[in-house]
């Protein structure tokens, strides 16, 4: 059995009767489930939304969205195994290359070009992110302060919520999130949105909420770990693009 499905079997015993319907049928259809919508999902196993998210969250993941795109890279693991002769090591070596080439792709590098416009034109720049994404908001703001930017990147929940409602229109708020579907993170952003402050966000999901709330959003690839309900993930597309914003915008400088 696979790692992934042996974790999840782990915790069925921590799922309520419909919560464990939606992950028995989560199991045994795992490629319907990288094509559904959460509400598409919803009317075919008649449970409502909340019960699936529910459902992703007690099995260690942030929402749907999040517990959808491990079983679609679940699906590309099984597949690639099977049909390869290549070693453990070797598939996460290129599970690891290509996230990278997936996240510097063109449009990526076009998008980057605005941040780094908006950073320009930026008052100050405020990081928001937290848990297993924090260290490159720090990293980000240091390399930021490097340059010549007022930036910070703050750990603490209650902090952020105070500088999302302090914030000016003339700043700039950067969030990094691995799902963007954290919910305090998309609290603070629809204040930002509402107080016309500028947003953009790096995410490792297609089609989150965090998007929504964004002018700009820019979407990195990353190779999902999960164990003992803890985030592993390797964050090491989302780190590349950073690199890449830093590099662009010291080269504006010399220009």
């Amino acid at each position: 059995m696979d790692v992934l499905l042996a974790s999840l079997s782990k915790k069925r015993h921590t799922l309520s009767n419909l919560e464990t319907q939606v992950l028995d049928f989560m199991m045994e259809y795992p490629e319907l489930i990288v094509d559904l919508k959460v509400n598409e999902l919803s009317d075919k196993l008649f449970v409502s939304t909340a019960t699936i998210t529910r459902t992703a969250q007690k099995l260690g993941f942030n929402g749907y969205q999040e517990l959808k795109y491990q079983f679609s890279r679940y699906l590309e693991g099984s597949f690639r195994q099977y049909y390869t002769q290549e070693s453990k090591e070797n598939l996460l070596k290129s599970e690891l290359i290509k996230s990278i080439e997936d996240s510097l792709v063109e449009d990526n590098y076009m998008k980057l070009d605005q941040v780094a416009e908006l950073i320009n034109e930026a008052s100050n720049i405020e990081i928001f992110a937290i848990g297993g994404s924090f260290s490159l908001g720090l990293e980000l703001s240091k390399k930021l302060l490097h340059i010549g930017h007022l930036s910070s990147a703050k750990p603490d929940w209650d902090d952020l919520l105070v500088t999302s409602q302090q914030m000016l229109i003339t700043d700039l708020a950067i969030f990094i999130s691995q799902s963007g579907e954290t919910v305090r993170l998309l609290d603070y952003a629809r204040i930002l949105k509402e107080k016309g402050v500028r947003v953009v966000s790096f995410i490792a999901n297609t089609r989150s909420p965090l998007e929504s709330f964004s002018d700009l959003s820019i979407i990195a690839k990353t190779v999902p770990i999960y164990s003992n309900q803890a985030d592993l993930s390797s964050r090491i597309g989302l780190a590349s693009l950073m690199d890449v914003l830093v590099i662009q915008l010291i080269d504006s400088v010399g220009e």
